[in-house]
């Protein structure tokens, strides 16, 4: 088995964060989209 180095680790680590965050803030842009959604909806 290959040892794998730090900095790969390091770097893994920090992709995964950036991942999250991206699906963190797609979320929440979903959530307001479907929340403006309804409050339009009445109205109609």
């Amino acid at each position: 088995m290959k040892i794998v180095p730090q900095t790969s680790i390091k770097y893994i680590l920090e992709f995964s964060n950036v991942v999250k965050q991206w699906f963190l803030v797609r979320n929440l842009y979903n959530v307001l989209l479907l929340f403006f959604y309804f409050i339009e909806m009445p109205k109609n």
